[in-house]
């Protein structure tokens, strides 16, 4: 999948990360990507 999506980060200007994050918004796995927030 990553293949697939590569030359749509590079013309976005985004990672493959993000771009498949932002495929992912408003499903369940939305915070699968997100990253830890730390806890004092």
């Amino acid at each position: 999948m990553a293949e697939t999506m590569s030359p749509l980060a590079i013309l976005g200007g985004n990672s493959v990360a993000e771009v498949f994050a932002q495929l992912l918004q408003g499903t369940v796995l939305e915070g699968v990507l997100k990253p830890a927030q730390k806890k004092d």
